[in-house]
């Protein structure tokens, strides 16, 4: 290959004018210089667009992320009242006040005793009993699990009348076939609001069974629980002087029943017709421990005492009061309220996760409630939550074992139920209602005599 030598000061164009081969060279060199300067453009455009995919391959990331959906907040919700943390007692419509005479009405109060003699020997107790009956002043007071036997009720009738004198007495209480001295009701009536009372005597539903024939002629041992004597205990001229007189007292679920020895022998029920609605006073059996008594309760009395209430209905409204063994509403038991969820629980065993206790304890059971949602719908009302229908904190029962009444971690177990009829408005009120429905839990107010506290309402007349 020949080398092309210029010299100095001769150019590359003036030298290739004098030689074609040095022209050809010239142009080769040049084409080489173009490729390579192509090809390295060519491999930065491959670079960059390298550059630009990884650059825009990040924000698609971002974009994904963006249209995640968010993920569900951990903070779990608070319960109202966590396990053994007192539960705030709301504040609750107020009792009428009747002093100023604007009202004819009937108080009715209601107390589970918890044993009625063991009260009055315990001064404190004692004493905290007579102050509420002075300041409640009930025109008719109904008490339940007294404990009575027939031959102690003399002896306590006439201590009663140093404490409240104005009242006349009915008892009804547990013998034979059942346990004496167990369980048994009482209604106390004021003789100042009902003129012309007469003090039905004493009666219990059963008598030890005997073959005479004057037992027989009596019902095969059973007392005439309407005693012609007795069953008219006001006078004609007295009702129609006083529209709350006394029409008549009657005890058990009524002949129909008599069959049954748990209600008719263990004194559960008093019946008082008044001339405008019947009253009565109940201490529904407890299902008991190991819900041994569950299937009779719900199975039996709950229908039977149901259909009782039901046919007295058919002749004046009627009012239900007592210990009613059963806490309804989710804001009827203490336990509830440290789920989470509540007061949203479902009538169902879902509300009982967490406190499966509840399922084996009597009064708190499912099956109790379900049955007593029925009885209502028969078409009776829980006169407290008739005024008062979501309020929390208001029971009627704490356990002294558990010490659970300074934290207020309770159940209702005691109730005022109404016809149907009865639950108005006064505004739209014709003829009888209820005026107001109360629990005397304050213990400022009300000092403690039990393990329940008493409950009321107020048969108001327009």
């Amino acid at each position: 290959m020949h080398r092309l030598l210029l010299g100095r000061g001769t150019s590359l164009r003036m030298a290739t004018r004098s030689s074609p081969r040095l022209k050809r060279l010239a142009s080769d060199s040049i084409d080489a210089k173009r490729d390579e300067t192509k090809a390295k453009r060519g491999r930065s455009s491959i670079s960059a667009k390298k550059e630009v995919s990884k650059k825009s391959s990040v924000p698609n990331k971002v974009t994904k992320k963006a249209k995640q959906k968010p993920a569900k907040s951990t903070v779990k919700k608070k319960s109202l009242a966590p396990k053994n943390e007192p539960i705030k007692r709301e504040d609750t419509k107020e009792l009428l006040d009747l002093s100023d005479g604007k009202y004819k009405s009937v108080r009715v109060v209601s107390s589970n005793v918890a044993g009625l003699r063991g009260l009055l020997r315990n001064d404190e107790r004692k004493k905290s009993f007579t102050s509420f009956v002075e300041k409640m002043k009930p025109d008719i007071l109904c008490i339940q699990e007294h404990k009575l036997q027939e031959k102690h009720v003399a002896e306590v009738e006439q201590e009663l009348k140093t404490i409240f004198p104005n009242y006349k007495s009915y008892w009804s209480c547990s013998g034979p076939p059942a346990k004496r001295g167990y369980s048994g009701v009482a209604c106390f009536l004021n003789t100042k609001k009902f003129d012309g009372i007469k003090h039905a005597p004493f009666c219990t539903v059963f008598e030890e069974k005997d073959s005479s024939s004057k037992s027989k002629k009596n019902g095969g041992g059973l007392r005439q629980i309407w005693n012609s004597k007795s069953s008219k205990v006001s006078s004609p001229d007295a009702v129609s002087r006083n529209r709350y007189g006394v029409v008549g007292i009657s005890h058990t679920l009524g002949k129909d029943h008599f069959s049954d020895s748990i209600a008719s022998s263990e004194g559960r029920v008093i019946t008082v017709e008044l001339d405008h609605v019947y009253v009565v006073n109940a201490y529904v059996p407890n299902s008991g421990q190991d819900l041994k008594r569950l299937e009779y309760r719900t199975d039996d009395w709950d229908k039977k005492f149901g259909n009782y209430l039901k046919s007295l209905e058919k002749k004046k409204p009627v009012i239900l009061i007592g210990d009613l063994n059963v806490a309804y509403q989710n804001e009827d038991l203490h336990n509830f309220y440290s789920r989470p969820e509540f007061p949203d629980l479902p009538l169902s065993l879902d509300a009982y996760k967490g406190v499966k206790q509840l399922m084996k304890q009597a009064g708190c059971t499912l099956t109790e409630r379900k049955s007593f949602r029925d009885f209502l719908e028969l078409g009776f009302v829980d006169t407290f939550r008739f005024f008062d229908p979501n309020a929390k904190g208001c029971f009627t029962y704490w356990s002294q074992r558990a010490n659970n009444r300074p934290k207020n971690r309770g159940l209702r177990l005691d109730y005022c139920i109404a016809s149907k009829s009865l639950c108005t408005s006064e505004e739209t009120a014709e003829g009888v209602f209820i005026g107001d429905s109360f629990i005397c839990d304050d213990v400022s107010e009300y000092p403690s005599f039990s393990d329940h506290c008493p409950v009321g309402c107020t048969i108001v007349e327009q």
